[in-house]
């Protein structure tokens, strides 16, 4: 019986295919663009093990049913050099994380912690996690992941069968462990909020300012068994958080993230804010609803006939259509809905209130972090590789932009 052979195509029959699914797949984006009624956009930057520099740009955007969409726009070549370690150390500014890394007795610790793991390194038994400079959560989960496995290191670096005498050293000490609990206890919820946060679906900047404000106003707050070290910790994140956020600011109240929420049915009431803020939040949406079209179209208007026209009687006036104001009002006294995404809520709930619907499906579009422009060099990490770091920068553009928008690609038969 003869066996069937198929030929591996060429690598012009491989790039001619990548590019006119490309620019396929591109032409339907901007189809989808197009009827978007607004798009934010995430940048970031980016340097191959060739030493070169590309940036990439995400657009966010809803759609009719109130779907997130996160697709890449592009991934570019650029002749000015971004190195990860400022990008990294912009990033740890933005989270108020190195402050508390770079308290004395946290820096010798988890100095030790590294050592610790590091001669752990070729085990197959222990799972330990070394921590990346450039990424504070993973400090955390080392200091976590030591902790719950504290017995079993302790057990083998005392073991004269397994350990020789000089690594002894390495091991902490009971008070360093205890500092190494403390550790994993405080930075907890942060790892926690930017897992959270770093999603590109049904989360937007709306969710930013609750977090900061129960941060602060709850978990950073000092407990009668705190230890010292816990107690300087939360002081030294409280204090970081308020400097870089301004909880207590007029501008924060008229910001972008807190208009977020209160177009966010979760937490419209903002009861997190004093009164007086909350008024500019609200006097800030007013002046957004009063840029809206008098006729807001709705995902029932296509699917209506239009009715035939009736005479009407001498009598009768003509009433006018919801104001700004009623608009507004009516949405504020709605009552609170704490279990249901924004995105899914007003999906329902749109043609109740067209107008400020009309401005939450540009502002829930905002990402909350930049992050999906971050992913797509996880990818170009596996495209630009040792052995492949000589691609043009139009294919690598065409293969990142297949790779990310999968969503409407489909694979032809080799």
């Amino acid at each position: 019986m003869a066996e069937e052979f198929r030929m591996v195509p060429t690598r012009p029959t491989v790039r001619a295919r990548v590019e006119k699914r490309y620019a396929d797949e591109r032409s339907n984006l901007i189809s989808r663009l197009e009827k978007a009624t607004s798009v934010s956009l995430t940048t970031d930057t980016w340097t191959s093990n060739s030493t070169e520099s590309f940036i990439t740009v995400t657009a966010h955007y809803l759609d009719a049913e109130w779907i997130l969409h996160s697709d890449v726009l592009m991934t570019r070549a650029m002749p000015e050099r971004h190195t990860a370690e400022n990008i990294a150390s912009r990033l740890q500014e933005c989270l108020c994380i190195k402050p508390v890394l770079e308290l004395p007795s946290v820096s010798k610790v988890l100095g030790k912690c590294r050592k610790l793991v590091g001669h752990f390194k070729h085990s197959t038994t222990l799972a330990l996690i070394q921590d990346v400079p450039t990424r504070w959560n993973s400090t955390q989960l080392m200091c976590s992941r030591l902790e719950k496995l504290r017995r079993v290191v302790t057990d083998i670096m005392l073991d004269d069968d397994v350990t020789k005498k000089a690594d002894r050293d390495l091991l902490l000490r009971d008070g360093e462990w205890g500092i190494v609990a403390d550790i994993s206890t405080v930075l907890g919820p942060f790892t926690h909020v930017t897992t959270f946060m770093s999603k590109d679906k049904d989360v937007s900047i709306g969710e930013m300012f609750p977090i900061v404000y129960s941060l602060v106003g709850t978990v950073l707050q000092p407990c009668n068994n705190d230890t010292a070290l816990v107690a300087s910790m939360k002081t030294t994140l409280r204090d970081e958080m308020t400097e870089r956020f301004q909880p207590g600011r007029d501008e924060t109240a008229e910001s972008l993230p807190m208009l977020a929420s209160l177009l966010d049915p979760r937490y419209k009431k903002l009861s997190f804010l004093p009164r007086q803020l909350r008024r500019r939040t609200h006097t800030m949406l007013e002046g957004r609803l009063d840029d809206v079209p008098l006729k807001v179209s709705s995902r029932d208007d296509g699917d209506c006939a239009t009715p035939a026209k009736r005479p009407r009687l001498e009598f009768m006036v003509t009433f006018p259509e919801s104001s700004v104001e009623d608009d507004l009002q009516l949405y504020l006294a709605e009552k609170m809905d704490d279990a249901t995404p924004a995105l899914k809520w007003w999906r329902r709930n749109e043609n109740r209130f067209p107008k400020v619907a009309h401005v939450a499906r540009s502002v829930l579009a905002v990402p909350a972090t930049s992050v999906p422009s971050e992913c797509v060099f996880s990818s170009a990490g596996l495209v630009l590789n040792k052995l492949r770091n000589r691609l043009n920068s139009d294919i690598v553009d065409a293969i990142l932009f297949l790779n990310k928008n999968m969503r409407s690609v489909k694979c032809d038969t080799v």
